[in-house]
């Protein structure tokens, strides 16, 4: 099973006061049934396909400057940022991914949505597989890319109650320019 967290590009804090209207969330009865799932509110449209590790400059990045470059441009100050996982055979002591030469074979990525109608233009795309996996069409219902067995989350391991494999996990610490921060992201699973 591949599992992706694909987070945009456009992200933005800025400062609200009381009288501004802040984006709330449509409720299911006024969207005719279409569901989709992006930062927790419902959208009118079907995702489409993705494009991923086809642009030579992000492909150069390494999973810091992807983050200060991609993710966090503007309005945001990144720091600490790593990538990686626990190792649940360890202790959950902290590992860091390799960083592959081919970029379509890591965990973490540029993504573009290209011509077609996913939600987010732009961003950075986290999966359990690679991320060349994420780009469909996946037809099988059971791809699986063995990344690292032993990756886990604690976090995850806890919520769920269930055994985590072939974590990736992207940690930063940010501050914003304002009061306000929204990171616009959709989830995605085969199953």
């Amino acid at each position: 099973m591949i599992v992706t967290l694909l987070v945009a590009t456009n992200t933005f804090a800025q400062s609200l006061t009381k009288n501004d209207k802040i984006p709330v969330r449509i409720p299911e009865e006024e969207l005719n049934g279409i569901k989709a799932i992006q930062g927790g509110n419902m959208l009118l449209s079907p995702a489409g396909s993705i494009s991923v590790a086809e642009n030579a400059t992000y492909n150069l990045m390494t999973p810091s400057q992807l983050v200060q470059n991609v993710l966090v441009t503007g309005c945001l100050q990144a720091q600490n940022v790593r990538f990686g996982y626990y190792n649940r055979n360890n202790n959950n002591a902290w590992v860091n991914h390799s960083w592959g030469n081919t970029a379509g074979d890591r965990m973490l990525g540029y993504f573009s949505n290209g011509t077609s109608s996913f939600p987010l233009q732009e961003g950075l795309v986290l999966s359990t597989g690679k991320i060349s996996s994420a780009m469909g069409p996946n037809n099988t219902g059971s791809k699986s890319d063995e990344m690292v067995s032993q990756a886990s989350d604690p976090d995850l391991r806890t919520i769920t109650g269930k055994t985590m494999y072939d974590a990736a996990v992207l940690e930063f610490d940010f501050i914003p320019a304002g009061n306000v921060v929204e990171f616009k992201y959709v989830f995605a699973s085969e199953e």
